[in-house]
């Protein structure tokens, strides 16, 4: 907990490098965000995240999957593309 309460919060949308998600994660419950949070930027594991936040490990698991497949939306992408990757790359045209 301590070393959480150490980080730097993260930057307002407008301010941040990345504002689309910045804008997707501010859609977010409070409580989704912060799994969502210490997943991705702390590198929690869905037990680590559960004794942070006093869910049990199945519900940040599911909360987490919901949370990204929100995300995932809003930001555009689908889950069965690879993002950053062109359709034909890496695939024989045999």
């Amino acid at each position: 907990m301590e070393r959480l309460t150490r980080t730097a919060p993260p930057p307002k949308p407008g301010e941040a490098d990345h504002p689309e998600l910045h804008a997707a994660l501010g859609t977010l419950g409070a409580l989704d965000r912060e799994v969502v949070l210490l997943w991705a930027w702390e590198g929690l594991t869905p037990r680590e995240i559960a004794e942070v936040t006093g869910l049990t490990p199945n519900a940040v698991s599911i909360r987490l999957h919901r949370a990204k497949k929100k995300l995932a939306a809003l930001l555009d992408r689908k889950n069965d593309d690879m993002a950053g990757h062109e359709m034909g790359e890496g695939r024989s045209n045999r």
